[in-house]
């Protein structure tokens, strides 16, 4: 029992260390990207070039794809004035609850107000030293809570200012929101028949189907996804699919995108 212990607490040590250093390496990378930061979703490629001593990513067999906080996370992908921005989101909120508390005349509201403040609070907390921004469930939920916060502080104190928008600006708002429901419904869609094709030629290369591996790799849109999920382009495994069934002409062509797409990645040492 008291090696089990012994050994949690060095994995949860290490984890630890872990982190800082990845913490560290983020900063790094935020002080020579100051600006506009290396871009979205582009902190998972840029990371390796701080090196990855000392972290499990030095087997070439893991590859981090966040730095587990999510306020560091945005200001490395989109400059320092994007992660205040993010900041700022959180800032207000907490300030707008508050707010409403103070003014808010029902016992009622205020006991709602302060378990929506003491969730955006949590909220906050795991995003310190976690990633909640990209879990959807997580999104969701502070959705519901920022909503619940903006709600009652517009009614608290008895003051409800509904606003008024003319039938043409009305329209236009409804329009807007069609559009955007419709590109990200053909982006979502996109990415799930990326990933189910994937999957399925991930399923091929364990039993060496290398064809059918091939065929399910070309039905995916790379317009809309490049990487997986381990920051494996797409192109690599189609290389790996066309040189195992001798066309390393083909192959080679691949394994150059997958370059272009992920510079830095180390799987490629491996073919």
């Amino acid at each position: 029992m008291r090696e089990h212990v012994g050994s949690l607490v060095q994995l949860r040590h290490a984890s630890i260390q872990e982190r800082l250093q990845l913490w560290a390496r983020t900063l790094r990378m935020i002080q020579e990207h100051p600006l506009t930061g290396v871009g979205l979703g582009n902190w998972r490629i840029v990371i390796p070039t701080y090196g990855t001593e000392g972290l499990r990513s030095n087997t070439g067999t893991l590859h981090f794809q966040r730095p587990h906080n999510d306020f560091l996370w945005a200001a490395s992908e989109s400059g320092i004035l994007g992660g205040l921005l993010y900041l700022a989101v959180f800032v207000s909120v907490l300030v707008l609850a508050v707010s409403a508390i103070v003014r808010t005349p029902s016992a009622h509201d205020r006991i709602v107000l302060t378990l929506m403040l003491f969730g955006v609070s949590c909220y906050v907390i795991d995003a310190l030293f976690s990633f909640p921004k990209e879990r959807m469930a997580h999104s969701v939920y502070l959705a519901l809570l920022i909503g619940t916060v903006l709600s009652m502080h517009r009614n608290a104190g008895g003051r409800a200012a509904a606003p008024s928008f003319s039938k043409r600006w009305t329209m236009a708002i409804v329009a807007l929101a069609w559009v955007t429901m419709l590109v990200s419904w053909r982006v979502a869609w996109s990415r799930y028949r990326a990933e189910t094709h994937l999957r399925r030629a991930l399923e091929a290369r364990a039993v060496k189907n290398w064809p059918l591996m091939a065929a399910h790799l070309d039905r995916i849109d790379r317009r809309y996804y490049v990487m997986d999920p381990s920051s494996a382009p797409v192109a690599w495994y189609r290389g790996v699919a066309r040189f195992e069934m001798g066309d390393p002409a083909t192959a080679l062509a691949d394994f150059r995108g997958a370059l272009e797409v992920h510079p830095n990645i180390r799987t490629m040492c491996t073919c």
